[in-house]
């Protein structure tokens, strides 16, 4: 079980909400997105002075997306990484309509724009080609002072290769930012990894931690974001 000290003067909870959990056997799952904002909303009841950033992933749908375009012969990974944002947006209006009552009634973009408002839950979706939804959370950690992203993904913990494909894994409780980054390789449009080189060098540089958690385990979220003891990867 891992621990992590959240600063005292941080009152925002970066939370990166990955495609690979909006999406269950390739259909949006409508019960975890609702089990979600359940979640969302009862931490926020009991923590007052608590506000949630979520940034949002575009998933399988993305990956199919591209994967489409690359048998049409498409090289361009600017282009590519075009399609996959459209579908980033897409998911976070899908997000924002579930929160509709609760958050800033925009999807922001721009992950270095904060807008004015009382809302405690703020949305940002695809940012520009290059910059994956990691990146986003990455940077506006660096914005809001947040100093951790909570990336929820499909896995428990970060792995020396990946669990889907080889049985004999070794599960990785702790790794710098360092090792990571080589771990993680070069950053490709619909690269399904858990957190990208990119966002990675954003955080190393920014002093950022990177927290993977199964996000379909909300009890070990909620003790991860609360300061407690849970079960994840901590990328520091």
């Amino acid at each position: 079980m891992n621990r992590i000290e959240l600063p005292e003067a941080s009152k925002t909870r970066i939370i990166s909400l990955g495609g690979s959990i909006l999406f269950n056997k390739g259909n949006l799952d409508v019960n975890y997105l609702v089990s979600f904002r359940n979640f969302v909303k009862s931490y926020l009841n009991k923590n007052p002075k608590i506000k949630f950033v979520l940034t949002i992933g575009g998933g399988v749908l993305a990956r199919r997306y591209i994967s489409a375009l690359r048998k049409l012969g498409v090289t361009d990974e600017h282009y590519l990484d075009r399609i996959g944002l459209e579908v980033v947006n897409l998911n976070a209006l899908i997000v924002l309509e579930a929160f509709k009552e609760l958050a800033y009634d925009k999807v922001i973009k721009n992950p270095f724009y904060v807008p004015k408002t009382r809302k405690r839950i703020l949305i940002y979706a695809g940012y520009k080609p290059g910059f994956s939804s990691d990146y986003v959370a990455g940077a506006c950690a660096k914005v809001h002072r947040a100093k951790v992203v909570f990336n929820l993904t499909d896995v428990r913990y970060l792995y020396d290769q990946d669990p889907k494909k080889h049985k004999a894994v070794k599960k990785i409780s702790k790794i710098c930012w360092n090792d990571f980054i080589k771990l993680a390789g070069r950053f490709e449009s619909g690269k399904h990894f858990p957190f990208d080189p990119v966002a990675s060098r954003l955080c190393y540089k920014n002093q950022i931690q990177t927290i993977i958690l199964y996000g379909r385990d909300l009890t070990n979220v909620r003790r991860a974001i609360s300061g407690k003891k849970f079960e994840g990867t901590i990328i520091n």
